[in-house]
């Protein structure tokens, strides 16, 4: 029987799980919008650090993340409604983390992302004889007819 604290059922047979030790540094509070009731995590300006999105009263906040564990004012979009819970997705296929908010209206808000990446990156390493790889930031920058990357 699989029932208790601490226990993992696998194939029926209860397996004992281990603590582990959390620890966290001192925290950290940010100020976002009227009444904040849920949080989301993507990368929402596109520079591949983690950005926080936040569902209020008023509307929904983003604060973008410098990757450093700060992050930057925040920027309300409107939401139809008291924002309750807030989700985040690539909704529309394009590679944009979007966000979606859930309301007291009963209706759910859909914030198509529709930010424009201002950094990109090429890295070219060459080994030998010349030949190497092509990585970019996006993917899929291309460096010529003989260097590609996809």
């Amino acid at each position: 029987m699989c029932i208790g604290m601490g226990l993992l059922c696998v194939a029926g047979s209860p397996v004992l799980l281990s603590a582990q030790n959390v620890s966290f540094v001192t925290r950290q509070d940010f100020a976002v919008g009227a009444a904040p009731s849920a949080v989301a995590v993507g990368d929402f300006n596109g520079d591949g650090k983690s950005d926080l999105a936040v569902a209020s009263a008023d509307a929904a906040y983003v604060r973008v993340g410098n990757g450093d564990g700060n992050f930057q004012a925040p920027q309300p979009f409107a939401a139809s409604g008291d924002g309750l819970s807030i989700a985040s997705g690539d909704f529309h296929g394009d590679g944009k983390s979007d966000l979606v908010v859930s309301n007291l209206s009963s209706t759910h808000s859909v914030l198509d992302n529709s930010s424009v990446q201002t950094s990109y990156s090429l890295a070219v390493s060459e080994a030998g004889n010349g030949s190497g790889a092509v990585t970019s930031s996006p993917a899929g920058i291309h460096c010529g007819a003989a260097c590609t990357s996809s």
